[in-house]
């Protein structure tokens, strides 16, 4: 194997070098490392299990919603990590609704009422409770593929997850939203 000479110093550390080779002193020889490259920039994207926003007016409309209603949800320009945070507790809940008992209307007016009202109050992390639909007619739930899909929709929702099983896991969301922007 042939050593290569060492790479010229430039001429500040011209004094520096000369002195360590006056003391024997023999650079170590290069491993053959590249120059490291400056990191990528990260490119997010939706995962593929997420559904394309529906209009709020067909919201509850289809029969097979509980097929179509995402069990997960972060907006495209978000990062993977917000459901991971989301998920872990990262933002406490401040506020909370309980659907349990309404109509399907009912539901959602109370649901946009209490949004509305969460972004005028600046609050970032809610939990709505829709339930599970055991005491639906026939057991099969309606507000939980409903308020999925209409979360889905809403532009203030930054992403949404299945609370964790001490606040009523698959009964219940965890909402994140927007940040008010200040005036």
């Amino acid at each position: 194997m042939t050593r290569r000479p060492p790479p010229a110093a430039p001429e500040a550390d011209a004094s520096f070098s000369a002195l360590m080779r006056a003391e024997g002193v023999t650079p170590l020889p290069p491993r053959g490392r590249a120059e490291p490259r400056p990191p990528k920039k990260p490119v997010f994207r939706s995962p593929p299990d997420e559904n394309p926003i529906a209009p709020e007016n067909d919201i509850g409309m289809g029969m097979d919603m509980e097929n179509s209603a995402p069990e997960r949800y972060r907006r495209a320009d978000q990062s993977p990590r917000v459901l991971v945070d989301l998920r872990r507790g990262r933002w406490p809940v401040q506020a909370e609704i309980d659907l349990h008992g309404l109509t399907r209307d009912e539901a959602l007016a109370a649901l946009r009422d209490f949004l509305n009202d969460g972004m005028a109050r600046g609050l970032r992390c809610v939990r709505v409770i829709h339930g599970k639909g055991h005491a639906s007619p026939g057991g099969r739930a309606i507000l939980k593929p409903m308020t999925r899909q209409w979360l889905a929709s809403r532009p203030e929702v930054l992403a949404f997850c299945a609370a964790p099983p001490r606040d009523g896991g698959d009964g219940a969301l965890l909402a994140l939203l927007c940040k008010v922007k200040s005036v």
